[in-house]
């Protein structure tokens, strides 16, 4: 019966231990999936408007380390790097100038500093603040006065990421992870002579990810 008790009191112990020890402490890997929405406002020398709203799909590798404080905080560190994925096509005529233009996201890479707060001992609730670069193409036809320009470019683009989710622990090896996140450029682009200029505007885009992670 004492032998009973104690391989009880033993598991329950190791049980514990796991759960609250290395759910969120330590090296992690992981890949997410991403559902990425880009707004960006374009305008040609005329002073037209054409608003891009460029959706899709992506994926997300990273590498992560967190560090358990004690009194349930938490604070960590991730390396990300993803395809998004985001495209949008618009063709427009104003003030005697037509344009024709698409617009896409492609690559984002970038660091994020995080901090939070255990619920639970398997539920971890966290804000995030990093910096990215990602790779955005830009191409704009645009024809005035019977002849036409093309502005095509590919360019890495600084943006400033904030954002709030939650990862729970299946166990000491997998954490899943969910989240929202708002990317905001530091720069507009500008592109062409100075007639026929088209000028991309700094921009806000959001992001959901769902995810898993391995902890080591």
């Amino acid at each position: 019966m004492n032998k009973l008790k104690l391989m009880a009191v033993s598991a329950l112990a190791l049980a514990t231990a796991g759960a609250n020890a290395s759910n969120f402490d330590g090296m992690y890997a992981g890949v997410r999936a991403d559902y990425n929405m880009d707004k960006q406002e374009a305008k040609d020398s005329s002073g037209d408007k054409t608003n891009f709203k460029a959706k899709g799909m992506g994926g997300s590798i990273l590498f992560g380390y967190m560090n358990d404080l004690g009194n349930d905080m938490v604070i960590g560190a991730e390396l990300i790097a993803g395809y998004q994925n985001a495209k949008d096509k618009k063709e427009t005529t104003k003030s005697g100038s037509a344009l024709k233009g698409t617009y896409n996201n492609k690559f984002n890479f970038g660091a994020d500093f995080l901090a939070g707060y255990k619920f639970m001992p398997e539920l971890l609730g966290y804000g995030r603040l990093g910096l990215h670069m990602h790779q955005s193409d830009f191409r704009l036809d645009i024809t005035k006065a019977g002849s036409t320009e093309t502005n095509k470019k590919t360019q890495y683009v600084p943006n400033v990421h904030v954002g709030l989710g939650a990862k729970y622990a299946i166990d000491e090896s997998f954490v899943l992870d969910a989240g929202y996140t708002f990317a905001y450029d530091l720069k507009d682009k500008t592109y062409g002579s100075d007639t026929k200029k088209a000028t991309f505007k700094k921009s806000g885009g959001h992001q959901i990810h769902v995810g898993v992670s391995y902890v080591f």
